[in-house]
């Protein structure tokens, strides 16, 4: 349900952590890395370095959190990760994904991935980014928070454990939903192969599943 929330101030990365920045982290960590996701277009997506400005992917709730904590951050709220990705020019929007003819304007589905998948349900748009599966970070123009790729990419975990009926119950102030016994995360925002165009959708994930 619509409801309002107040915020304390905060920062947050203007992009999605990259390949390299992960695979950096399991070097100095000796730590496996992620499990290649077999992208037709991009084979050995961790060991070539042509993928290392992409985002990574293929990891779990708990190690991006555990990557978070390594470098003195933390993954964000929901209602931070919501703030970030709606526009805030006076005119706050929940549909900033899409450009003035309404067609999406970030990495998502479409005519660039129809070719390696052409039953996909959802590519209903005649738009090309060229970008069958993942994009270098910053491909797309920054919202107008200066963020980018909240549309589209990949999405992004929060650090809020999943409840259907959160919005019911939660504090107006600084809402977060941590129960560290659920075994479901929140993850918002589209990506390369999903698209919505408001910002208040919520998925939820298994923690333990990449």
């Amino acid at each position: 349900p619509e409801h309002e929330v107040y915020v304390d101030s905060y920062w947050i990365d203007e992009d999605e952590v990259t390949v390299e920045e992960y695979i950096k982290y399991c070097e100095n960590n000796n730590i496996d890395y992620p499990p290649d996701p077999n992208f037709s277009t991009m084979p050995n997506y961790f060991q070539d370095m042509k993928w290392h400005k992409h985002p990574v992917v293929n990891i779990t709730w708990e190690e991006a959190n555990e990557y978070c904590k390594s470098i003195g951050k933390k993954l964000p709220t929901e209602a931070q990760w919501e703030i970030s990705a709606r526009y805030s020019d006076g005119n706050e929007s929940l549909h900033p994904f899409t450009d003035e003819n309404g067609l999406p304007k970030g990495n998502f589905p479409d005519k660039s991935l129809s070719k390696y998948y052409p039953s996909y349900s959802i590519l209903s748009y005649e738009t090309k980014d060229n970008y069958p599966f993942t994009s270098p970070i910053k491909s797309f123009v920054a919202n107008i928070n200066g963020i980018y790729d909240l549309d589209g990419n990949v999405s992004e975990y929060c650090v809020d454990t999943y409840s259907k009926n959160f919005y019911q119950i939660s504090n107006e102030k600084n809402p977060v939903n941590y129960n560290e016994k659920s075994k479901y995360c929140v993850v918002r925002g589209p990506s390369w192969a999903q698209w919505y165009n408001i910002v208040t959708k919520r998925n939820r994930k298994h923690k333990n599943k990449g």
